[in-house]
């Protein structure tokens, strides 16, 4: 996840974005389907496809988290870290390219519970 945000949020993938309900060529046998549900988000553009990876990939970097502060975690503990701090990273980078501190925030709120070392 943290690899596709990246390539969105480089620009690498540019004109040739399209957002995932017209994605699928017409006359492909592979047509996603479409969810009609209170509660659903579907993103339109790159920005939103972006924050929608980026927070998905916080939320498992948050499950992932490990509590026990005993040493024979200690690894297992830096390695989470890691791969929250690289989330957190492309995190900043979105959210205030598009102004959407406030996101930022609340994320980080929720982590800093998680991530003492």
């Amino acid at each position: 996840m943290c690899q596709m945000a990246e390539l969105l949020l480089q620009g690498l993938v540019g004109e040739k974005y399209k957002p995932p309900l017209n994605s699928a060529p017409k006359n492909s046998l592979w047509k996603p389907k479409y969810y009609a549900s209170l509660n659903q988000f579907i993103p339109r553009n790159e920005c939103e496809e972006t924050l929608l990876l980026l927070l998905v990939a916080e939320s498992m970097a948050v499950r992932n988290a490990v509590l026990s502060q005993s040493p024979e975690f200690k690894e297992i503990r830096l390695s989470a870290y890691q791969d929250a701090t690289t989330v957190y990273d492309l995190l900043t980078v979105a959210t205030v390219r598009w102004g959407q501190i406030a996101l930022l925030q609340e994320s980080l709120e929720r982590s800093m519970k998680f991530f003492m070392l």
